[in-house]
């Protein structure tokens, strides 16, 4: 329950940031789409830090296809595709925490972009030993 809670709220707030950009740059775009296709790629990330994690410290040896990558790919898409876009969704995440306090919100943004700095740290730390 508290992960899915964080997933939400990590939407959210790529949710904002990407809307906010979009209106800083002058385009009314899809905010959705974009916080969608951000929160993806950090899950992809998490997902290979995770296998190189089972691969290294066990010292086994995952072979995975091409073909495995894109059906995981699709797969993480169409879920995300449901949780947070289909019926607008993310209409119900955005009233639901737009109603956050002001405390609320630098605590959990800051959460949130410790955790966006450690997965990003982790991958390129990981990233030399993958060959």
């Amino acid at each position: 329950m508290i992960l899915t809670k964080a997933y939400i709220y990590l939407f959210y707030r790529l949710y904002i940031y990407a809307n906010k950009t979009e209106k800083s740059l002058g385009q009314a775009g899809m905010p959705e789409w974009i916080a969608l296709f951000s929160i993806s790629i950090v899950l992809f990330i998490n997902i290979g830090i995770l296998f190189f994690l089972i691969t290294y410290l066990f010292d086994i040896q995952i072979n995975i296809s091409k073909v495995s990558i894109f059906f995981l790919v699709a797969i993480v898409y169409f879920f995300n595709y449901i949780f947070f876009i289909r019926h607008k969704k993310y209409v119900e995440i955005i009233n639901l925490y737009k109603k956050e306090s002001r405390r609320q919100s630098y605590i959990r943004t800051s959460l949130v972009w410790l955790y966006l700095v450690i997965s990003f740290v982790l991958f390129y730390v990981i990233l030399p030993f993958l060959n």
